[in-house]
């Protein structure tokens, strides 16, 4: 199942006008399917939730650890995996706000550690590249970075003018 269209229908329709038929027909399945495999719309959503925080992750993770770039790049490129590619849902899209928030619930209540293992990977990364001086100042640098990219994504329109701000607060943020 192609989990972007199925996003895609969320925030078309948003949750509660979005239909098990309009996920199945983007999904390239029967509705039958999808009530088999998921049993509810709620479901469905976990899933799509998941699955994309999971590809977030990945994609960030990997661009951390290109050794090849320079420490700013990779972080930049790891925050466009990890937050940018939601501004143009957010922004772009008529229910994306909503969809947006119904997702920090769904993350919240299911417990899901990406955040951690983003934040902890950032950790790494500084402490490797011996910026800060011990595991806290690195967790510290993190978590700033971390809220810095959720406030420009909500500001931002373009996943362009996100990779500028964030380009801006990495370098503000590391350097001390």
């Amino acid at each position: 199942m192609n989990v972007n269209a199925v996003m895609m229908v969320f925030c078309q329709y948003g949750f509660r006008k979005a239909s098990m038929e309009d996920i199945a027909k983007a999904a390239g399945v029967s509705r039958q399917s999808i009530y088999k495999k998921f049993g509810s719309k709620e479901k469905v959503f976990e899933w799509v939730i998941e699955a994309t925080m999971q590809a977030a992750l990945t994609g960030a993770l990997q661009a951390l650890s290109h050794a090849d770039n320079p420490l700013a790049q990779r972080m930049a490129d790891a925050f466009d995996q990890w937050i940018g590619s939601f501004v143009s849902i957010l922004h772009s899209t008529q229910h994306g706000g909503e969809i947006l928030d119904r997702a920090i619930d769904t993350v919240s209540q299911c417990g899901s550690s990406h955040d951690e293992s983003f934040y902890r990977a950032l950790e790494d990364l500084m402490l490797e590249a011996d910026l800060v001086r011990d595991r806290k100042a690195a967790a510290d640098k993190a978590f700033v970075l971390g809220m810095a990219s959720k406030g420009v994504m909500l500001k931002t329109e373009t996943g362009d003018a996100f990779r500028l701000d964030m380009e801006r607060i990495i370098k503000t943020v590391l350097i001390d």
